[in-house]
């Protein structure tokens, strides 16, 4: 039985890298005006320390299978980068994506959730977390084109994990939620000890929220 598990679990792990991220970027001229620069780059497992300098790690604890990039510019050379990353299930990205996102930014509408900066834009639908970020200034128009053409090639949606529904709805602070799945993402809101005192490694998943009552700010993790 436990040899049967393994190979349904080692099946779907094939399946899901099967994806062919190229079909979700947007071709030249889709977001009218800009083109593709050079062919996509696409890192795989372990090739993402490749990518990411020191931020990787906190990918595969959430979850990581690939990540595909993309470039394009425009006619006065301004540049947007989109960054696809398919992660291991929609837990996998809401999570990354909540653990990124900052309390800074705009939401805006775009399917599962998105949030807007001056110069990048960070959404998750299904089991794909996107990064769309501009190198240079006044880019948040064609960002947020770039998120939306994203989004639309995505047909599945993908539900929230569970635990993030029992957190309390008063008094929470705008974007504050997260969602944890080991000990780099709990350590960095809350360190307390180099040992896993909270068997956090052990857990399913933990709901985080930051609120704020009578001028108390008060952390929450479930």
């Amino acid at each position: 039985l436990h040899r049967l598990i393994r190979r349904q679990r080692q099946m779907c792990i094939r399946d899901s890298s099967k994806t062919n991220l190229k079909k979700l970027l947007p071709g030249n001229n889709e977001i009218k005006g800009w083109k593709r620069i050079d062919k996509p780059q696409i890192f795989k497992g372990n090739a993402l320390y490749e990518y990411i300098d020191g931020g990787a790690e906190i990918f595969h604890e959430y979850g990581f299978n690939k990540v595909i990039v993309q470039e394009y510019s425009d006619k006065n050379d301004n540049s947007i980068m989109v960054e696809i990353f398919e992660m291991k299930s929609p837990e996998s990205s809401y999570g990354i994506y909540s653990f990124r996102r900052g309390k800074s930014g705009r939401s805006i509408n775009i399917d599962n959730g998105a949030v807007c900066f001056p110069s990048y834009v960070f959404l998750w639908k299904e089991r794909f977390y996107i990064t769309v970020t501009g190198f240079t200034e006044n880019l948040n128009k064609p960002l947020i084109l770039f998120a939306r053409a994203i989004a639309k090639k995505i047909k599945e949606k993908g539900k929230l994990p569970e635990i993030m529904s029992f957190l309390p709805k008063n008094d929470i602070v705008p974007l504050s939620k997260k969602y944890l799945k080991g000990n780099i993402a709990f350590n960095n809101l809350l360190f307390l000890s180099q040992n896993d005192i909270f068997n956090v490694r052990l857990s399913r998943g933990i709901a985080f929220a930051e609120y704020k009552i009578k001028n108390n700010n008060l952390k929450l993790f479930l």
